[in-house]
């Protein structure tokens, strides 16, 4: 069992975020209502900063209960991250000196971080998208709880017990007698979870996770899935004589690339502050209910544009009538070479003390 901390930084946005002697104002940028905004810096005032703006645009500045303000608590409950984590690997070596390695590895959380904006009013209701047979519901919340009106967003960050993680490896290796070996593994592995916890404050975890339901989220994949991953070695070492050693290595390794998410940025469909969202894919006679005819094209035309993309993707393809996940995603491959040679010259070999034996290695790395 191993239990680590998380980013103390975490721990001082809760007294940073206190609700009592932080101020917060938001505005939207599509101006409705217009609000006052002076870019220039070359007028700014010393001490006149966002104090002043938000004065300007109707907020009270000098009354710390006049406006609305964010806060950020900590469940009392909340322990630092804890996982149980096992092992079992088989080593084997045959009668021509190959060896076979077999490990696996697999971590079960008991204690995870998961972030929560509080403050939303939970009654959402649910859209239908289309008439696909399992009809796919999207969450729409009501917004902010008006119990407390002092409150904007109110964030928690506590525990979780979801999730997971696995890999699976396999290896075999050989050294010869003339000075050549080589190794080859390939490791198949997932990791899954309901918050990768790596951003830098209760709001950006929560606002960045994508989710149907941001206070509920499912179990994903993690953004350090690795899924496949092969990695050789082949390398030789060649003594001419007690002077002049060379020595040759070749290390290559391909994975599959990172995950990531089908989805919408600054837009999010369920009514809430997130700044991320999943996305529908419409079932494929569905498709044309999801356009408007523009100046230059026609609904029609742009739905086939969007199937035929659509349709071109392997996991798009596979959720039509539903919803894109977390991580689902894949960017290409990822491959990488790495060449070493070195050349050893050896100097006083005759000596009868090895330590007086000295060494200039000249390299090359590619």
């Amino acid at each position: 069992m191993f239990t680590s901390r998380i980013p103390f930084a975490w721990l001082g946005y809760a007294f940073y975020n206190n609700g009592d002697t932080y101020g917060a104002y938001d505005q939207k940028t599509d101006g409705n209502p217009p609000y006052i905004f002076q870019g220039d810096p070359m007028q700014h005032q010393p001490g006149h900063g966002i104090g002043d703006f938000a004065a300007n645009n109707g907020q009270v500045i000098t009354d710390k209960n006049a406006g609305k303000t964010q806060v950020d608590v900590i469940d009392n409950s909340f322990v630092m991250p804890k996982v149980l984590r096992g092992s079992l690997a088989v080593d084997f070596k045959d009668k021509n000196g190959f060896k076979y390695t077999l490990e696996a590895i697999y971590t079960k959380t008991i204690k995870d971080v998961m972030f929560q904006q509080i403050n939303l009013t939970d009654r959402p209701t649910y859209a239908v998208f289309d008439s696909a047979v399992n009809h796919q519901y999207q969450p729409v919340f009501p917004g902010q709880n008006n119990l407390n009106p002092q409150f904007a967003n109110a964030y928690e960050m506590s525990n979780t017990s979801k999730g997971y993680r696995y890999s699976i490896t396999g290896q075999v290796a050989r050294a010869f007698q003339s000075g050549f070996g080589f190794s080859l593994a390939y490791t198949y592995g997932q990791s899954k979870d309901v918050a990768n916890g790596i951003r830098n404050s209760f709001e950006s975890n929560w606002q960045l996770n994508q989710a149907l339901n941001p206070n509920d989220p499912q179990l994903a994949y993690s953004n350090f899935d690795i899924r496949h991953r092969i990695v050789g070695n082949i390398n030789y070492r060649k003594a001419w004589n007690k002077t002049w050693v060379s020595s040759f290595s070749l290390f290559v390794s391909a994975q599959s690339g990172s995950p990531f998410t089908y989805g919408f940025v600054n837009y999010t469909p369920q009514n809430t502050p997130q700044q991320v969202s999943l996305a529908y894919i419409p079932a494929k006679e569905e498709t044309i209910n999801f356009f408007a005819p523009t100046e230059t094209q026609t609904a029609a035309e742009q739905a086939a544009a969007f199937d035929a993309f659509i349709d071109g993707n392997k996991y798009l393809r596979s959720r039509r009538g539903s919803f894109t996940e977390r991580n689902a995603g894949r960017t290409p491959w990822n491959a990488s070479a790495d060449f070493h040679f070195a050349q050893d010259l050896h100097l006083n070999t005759t000596a009868d003390d090895p330590s007086k034996v000295k060494t200039i290695t000249l390299s090359l790395d590619i």
